[in-house]
């Protein structure tokens, strides 16, 4: 696997290796630690096809209730009440899959995270706050509707308070991205001028010929871009 960057005026490539051991085993501990977690309770015709999937699905239960017959063919379904706990994995886990598959376009991504933190609760808030003003201020005439979004409203402001319960004990994923990081091994392999391969590439582009390097090639059209 190969990476390049620009380093003082030069695009330096490297020889990537990793510490894949170390990987996924950082990655099984995010998983645990920092998923989101998410109680799922429904009626269905169609079970999670994941549910056997311990790293994503826990505690899965499901009882059938029923049948759902269908008017226009001699057929059935069985109906199931499934319950489980969800988890939703955090972005971290995602790019550790990708560098184990050779990826190594989300290196940067795991130098410089772009980590947003979201106010959930606050946008709710929010939201309920403008509901009850419309009702007030009579702004709206179709009260029922105004009335219904309310209803929604308290409802995801009630599962988000049992959600953020059932996180309690979860942890960010901020703190992992240095030990990931850590776990990448770069060899200097060759660098080149940037003017200089800018030059190398206008020469090849004039002259229609399209062997340079695909990845090196990205890089230096995100750079003339800046």
């Amino acid at each position: 696997m190969f990476f390049y960057c620009i380093e003082n005026k030069y695009v330096v490539k490297y020889k990537i290796s990793l510490d894949e051991i170390r990987l996924k085993n950082l990655r099984r501990e995010i998983i645990e630690n920092c998923s989101t977690i998410i109680h799922k309770k429904y009626e269905t015709c169609n079970p999670p096809k994941d549910r056997y999937n311990y790293e994503k699905i826990r505690n899965y239960n499901q009882k059938k209730i029923g049948e759902y017959e269908y008017r226009d063919y001699l057929d059935y379904d069985d109906i199931y009440l499934v319950e489980y706990f969800y988890y939703e994995h955090p972005t971290l886990v995602t790019l550790i899959e990708e560098l184990l598959n050779g990826n190594t376009s989300v290196i940067n991504e795991i130098k410089n995270p772009k980590l947003e933190t979201i106010n959930e609760e606050e946008i709710i808030l929010n939201e309920q706050k403008e509901i009850i003003e419309l009702l007030n201020n009579n702004k709206n005439n179709d009260i029922t509707k105004q009335l219904n979004l309310l209803k929604e409203n308290q409802k995801k402001l009630e599962d988000y308070k049992k959600r953020k319960e059932l996180n309690q004990n979860q942890i960010s994923s901020k703190k992992y991205y240095k030990e990931v990081f850590n776990c990448i091994m770069f060899e200097v392999v060759k660098k080149i001028e940037l003017k200089k391969l800018i030059e190398i590439q206008n020469f090849l582009l004039e002259s229609n010929i399209e062997t340079i390097d695909l990845e090196c090639d990205k890089l230096l059209q995100l750079t003339i871009k800046k």
